[in-house]
């Protein structure tokens, strides 16, 4: 009866370990989808460092929930060493190919639907250019009237005062010949 209960307990433990050695690949695999990311979009250090935050806040948490779900809370080394050798397991094997052509084939699906949806969208650019071009016409338009009525009104405005100066210089000079008369 021992025995079984002893063969019990490294059955747990092996399949913990498995486990540990499990969400290590997990996690090593969802660095390089990040990774990938970053390839294809560029980061400054800001946001590489906030990713980097939270993708260890994330990790932290699911490496505790794996010690408290399957080991009862108990913090076991060797569950760490497990995790750390999946991940290094998935880095030396698959990591480096998975990047490498899974950037590639991204950024060729990315740049066909660019150039499929700018092809799509191509008509609305051209009626937009027009537009553009059409209210850029009415504005010049509108700019011309508007500063042919200003010259115009200042042309008005001007001959206003020169003939009110003109009309108040006969006035005075009509008022000094009546005084000089008297």
């Amino acid at each position: 009866m021992q025995v079984n209960e002893l063969s019990q307990s490294i059955s747990h433990e092996l399949n913990f370990l498995l486990y540990s050695f499990l969400l290590g690949i997990v996690i090593t695999y969802f660095y390089d989808n990040i990774r990938i990311i970053r390839r294809i979009i560029h980061h400054n250090v800001f946001f590489v460092s906030l990713e980097d935050l939270i993708f260890w806040v994330v990790v932290s948490l699911s490496i505790f929930i794996l010690q408290y779900y399957e080991n009862n809370g108990v913090f076991r080394w060797f569950s760490i060493i497990g995790a750390l050798l999946g991940m290094v397991l998935y880095k030396v094997t698959l990591s480096e190919f998975y990047v490498k052509y899974m950037a590639k084939l991204l950024k060729i699906l990315l740049t066909c639907l660019f150039r499929i949806c700018s092809f799509l969208l191509r008509p609305l650019f051209f009626a937009e250019y027009q537009a553009k071009r059409g209210i850029g016409f009415f504005c010049r338009k509108v700019y011309r009237i508007a500063a042919h009525q200003k010259n115009r009104l200042t042309m008005h405005a001007k001959l206003i005062k020169i003939t009110l100066c003109k009309h108040h210089q006969r006035k005075d000079n009509a008022h000094e010949q009546k005084n000089s008369d008297s």
